[in-house]
């Protein structure tokens, strides 16, 4: 394990002298029979959010997509929610818009569009528990025995990265085809749309105030009227 950052004080103290310090653009990676596995942890729900608003985490995962086809993001502690499904921040002055539905959008658009696994850690000993599987896991040729079968033929095309962004693009309410090339050329990767306010959805070609508010809460909330 090669700990990185602001988490190398932690890291060392949950992994001991298998933590070895190495500088990365991102949180630690493990050194594995079958490669590197970087890994970006985020402590939820404030640090993981922060990250999404501010590009952090968007460039994390560029920078560990680099290094390997394997990359995860981390997600430690809990989500904890209202009766009326939005998050608590732990700040009593914090009115946040976030939802459960949002956050597992989030989630979504970070391993289905941005390529990268999730895994929880609720506590430090979970943390533990998970980073210590992920090494056995990947150290065993039996999981990666699928590689050297025979590929599958198919007269399917693989979509190219930007047709797929495009795409999740176009599954946004209100976002047509045309709206959607729109947003690609101010927003090239999705986890971009969360770095976005109010104003500067209504810049966009084709975003009009009403549809600039539907798509903003619809990121925050998982629906598209005013109302948290």
């Amino acid at each position: 394990m090669s700990p990185s950052g602001s988490d190398v004080k932690d890291m060392v103290k949950l992994f001991g002298e298998s933590a070895i310090l190495e500088p990365l653009p991102y949180d630690m990676q493990l050194v594995t029979r079958n490669g590197l596995l970087p890994m970006e942890r985020k402590k939820v729900p404030s640090d993981f959010l922060a990250s999404v608003s501010d590009g952090r985490l968007s460039q994390q995962i560029m920078d560990m997509r680099a290094v390997s086809p394997f990359y995860v993001v981390l997600l430690h502690g809990e989500f904890v929610y209202k009766s009326d499904g939005t998050l608590v921040t732990g700040n009593k002055h914090d009115k946040s818009r976030w939802t459960r539905k949002a956050i597992r959008n989030l989630k979504r658009t970070i391993q289905y569009v941005e390529g990268a696994f999730i895994e929880e850690a609720s506590t430090d000993q979970e943390l533990v528990e998970v980073v210590t599987t992920l090494q056995e896991y990947f150290d065993s040729n039996h999981h990666f025995s699928m590689r050297t079968r025979p590929s599958m033929e198919s007269d399917w095309f693989v979509p190219r990265w930007d047709e797929r962004i495009l795409h999740f693009y176009q599954g946004i309410p209100g976002v047509s085809i045309v709206r959607s090339r729109s947003l690609f050329k101010v927003c090239p990767k999705p986890l971009d749309l969360y770095q976005m306010t109010l104003d500067d959805f209504q810049r966009i070609d084709g975003f009009g105030p009403k549809l600039s508010r539907g798509v903003y809460n619809f990121l925050r909330t998982g629906g598209t009227n005013d109302r948290p």
